[in-house]
């Protein structure tokens, strides 16, 4: 056997067994976390295995380095959001509840549906696939941004970096304006009876699992403007719509879901999601002129120009008739 063939063969079986000495370890921590594990070394945690992965894959450098921005404006999203609550700044709880009404003749979209829709008690399946929905925020936007690393290179580093503009953004406004999800409002005595419908639901399964979870995700009670679980979520159908028709409907169903569920659960007010939303929006048009492509990608561009600009010609030679046969 050739020795590049040898080298090769050696170079992806040290990769193979890299990847099951990282998920051994992972297991490893997991486990010691689940019994006596501190929010901050579940953090610890993911952004050891995160990087370790992402470099077992990256070929790069300069991949490595939009990741540890990525991962590290991640974290600091997630210590300074458990702040945010903490300023002295007054909660602000009647606007959104003013202006949900405003757009709905009077009505409070969370109070109407729970009140239609929600029986204490009794989980219907709607409840699970919008319960589903609204966690998946907690790791889709990750593996999006992954995806679009490994498969479309010209969407590389601008979505990362788009994400994690939109977080940094969204905690500063969760600091200017600290605002009461629509679950709290009435224990402040305002707005219509409205339940935290998540937590009837994760009950079910582990009394105490939803509430370990936001701890390591960072925990404030009045952080609910924007909604930056709509805003990821439209940032994520932004990019789908990238990768062709099918998948642009595929983003907008995600995207109609998890504003029902925020709106049903009690997570947050139209309000909340509409300005998460347009904030997605915005990001991601300004990134589209702001990040620039990384060298190799925009040599793929060139090839892909190169070989479109020598089609027509291959495309004539292809159809041209053969030369007679001499007799």
């Amino acid at each position: 056997m050739p020795r590049r063939g040898l080298l090769a063969r050696s170079r992806n079986a040290t990769i193979i067994l890299g990847r099951f000495a990282l998920l051994a370890v992972a297991v490893a921590l997991l486990q010691r976390l689940q019994r006596e594990g501190s929010p901050w070394e579940w953090r610890l945690l993911l952004i050891v295995v995160l990087l370790a992965l992402l470099a077992t894959f990256a070929k790069r450098l300069s991949d490595m380095k939009v990741w540890v921005v990525y991962v590290g404006g991640l974290m600091a999203f997630l210590y300074l959001r458990t702040l945010a609550d903490e300023t002295g700044m007054p909660h602000f709880v009647s606007y959104p509840l003013t202006l949900d009404r405003y757009m709905f003749l009077g009505e409070v979209p969370t109070a109407w549906l729970q009140k239609h829709l929600y029986e204490p008690g009794n989980v219907r399946l709607y409840e699970v696939l919008l319960g589903t929905t609204y966690l998946s925020y907690f790791f889709v936007p990750h593996v999006v941004a992954i995806t679009t690393w490994r498969l479309r290179p010209a969407l590389f580093p601008r979505v990362p970096l788009a994400m994690i503009a939109t977080f940094q953004i969204g905690l500063v406004l969760y600091f200017l304006v600290p605002t009461v999800p629509p679950w709290l409002a009435p224990e402040l005595g305002h707005g219509p009876e409205m339940t935290r419908v998540m937590l009837t639901l994760t009950s079910q399964v582990d009394a105490n699992g939803y509430e370990s979870a936001s701890r390591v995700a960072g925990v404030n009670d009045v952080g609910a403007m924007p909604s930056l679980h709509m805003a990821l979520t439209v940032m994520v159908a932004l990019v789908l719509a990238e990768f062709g028709r099918g998948w642009k409907y595929v983003g907008a169903t995600y995207a109609f879901l998890m504003g029902l569920a925020l709106v049903y659960l009690g997570e947050h007010y139209v309000t909340d999601e509409l300005v998460g939303a347009l904030l997605a929006v915005g990001v991601w048009k300004v990134s589209a002129s702001r990040i620039r492509l990384p060298a190799f990608a925009r040599n793929r561009e060139r090839i892909a120009a190169r070989d479109s600009a020598f089609a027509p010609g291959v495309a004539l030679a292809a159809n041209a008739e053969p030369p007679e046969q001499a007799a």
